[in-house]
């Protein structure tokens, strides 16, 4: 369900962010999300081939990117320019209109997809953690 949560919020904000022409709202919270990615998939490729040091290296650096994209670059550089810089992009008249609802919007699903990462460093931290501990880990623990 939770996963779900976070599938959901970001479709939302990426299509939403496409149907407002704010698409480089959209594209760059992509860029900003898949640093991390490359990385899980070679821990768990690892994983299945049982090279335990490999595994537990590329899954500490997978959560190491992960907390510096998600949880400080997207506050720091996409959620601060849509919050405080996109007001200055746009005419008193456009801003007025449609366009704050659109500042509303974009910025209720960043955060909510900012809250969502910084939820799911709990379960990342506590694989982390049971892998420290010699316990075993099975591939499902975060999901």
């Amino acid at each position: 369900m939770r996963q779900r949560g976070f599938v959901v919020v970001t479709l939302a904000l990426v299509i939403w962010s496409y149907a407002t022409g704010f698409t480089r709202v959209g594209v760059l919270t992509f860029f900003v999300f898949n640093q991390s990615n490359p990385l899980l998939h070679l821990s768990k490729l690892a994983n299945y081939a049982e090279m335990t040091r490999a595994r537990c290296v590329l899954f500490i650096l997978f959560a190491a990117v992960f907390f510096v994209s998600r949880v400080v670059i997207l506050p720091a550089v996409v959620i601060r320019s849509t919050m405080f810089e996109m007001s200055l992009a746009v005419t008193p008249e456009e801003w007025s209109g449609a366009v704050v609802y659109t500042w509303y919007t974009t910025n209720a699903l960043l955060l909510a997809l900012w809250a969502l990462n910084v939820w799911w460093l709990r379960p990342i931290v506590r694989v982390i953690a049971r892998s420290a501990a010699r316990k075993e880990v099975k591939d499902d623990v975060i999901t």
